[in-house]
């Protein structure tokens, strides 16, 4: 096993290599998902990981808090729902019309729930380590981006598993209105 990181230098590192990754894997995810909906939350996922590698370059860079504060302001932490709906949305009328989930994008939505806890976990322990307020506020946010993404995932994974009751139990947004 790895050695875990202690510094905020070895884990902004770790943390880089970590997003380098979940980019690489969430391309692919996006690549190869034969579910309209799966695919946008793929590549809705490449662009955050983009962003945090972005943040965290400007954080091993030392870059000024201006800098920090101003990536992160650019995020896009809107609620779950919301994030959801545009997904679906974009995905059109085939992630409506679906009825049934292809076992890769359910396995790599599994794949991903686990990615992102490690993700969080790291973020937040880097956060309880951090000396200056400039890390604290790249941590924090990171590690809320994390927590969005694993809510995001789960919130997906059950739609694929469960469209027919994943739309009565949500109905509310999904029918109201015309």
């Amino acid at each position: 096993m790895a050695e875990v990181p202690k510094t905020i230098e070895e884990i902004v590192k770790f943390a880089l290599q970590l997003e380098h990754d979940g980019l690489k894997m969430y391309r692919e995810f996006a690549e190869r998902s034969n579910d309209a909906f799966g695919k946008k939350t793929f590549e809705g996922l490449v662009e955050d990981e983009r962003h945090h590698i972005e943040l965290l370059q400007k954080l091993y860079g030392k870059s000024g808090i201006k800098e920090i504060e101003e990536i992160v302001s650019r995020s896009k932490l809107e609620p779950i729902r919301q994030r959801f709906k545009t997904i679906f949305e974009a995905a059109g009328e085939e992630a409506r019309n679906r009825t049934q989930a292809d076992p890769s994008d359910t396995e790599a939505m599994r794949i991903a729930l686990d990615f992102e806890k490690k993700g969080y976990n790291l973020y937040n322990d880097a956060y309880e380590k951090a000396q200056s307020g400039i890390e604290k506020t790249a941590f924090k946010h990171l590690s809320l981006m994390e927590k969005h993404h694993y809510e995001l995932l789960q919130e997906t994974l059950e739609y694929l598993d469960d469209t027919g009751n994943w739309f009565m139990k949500n109905e509310g947004w999904m029918f109201e209105g015309g």
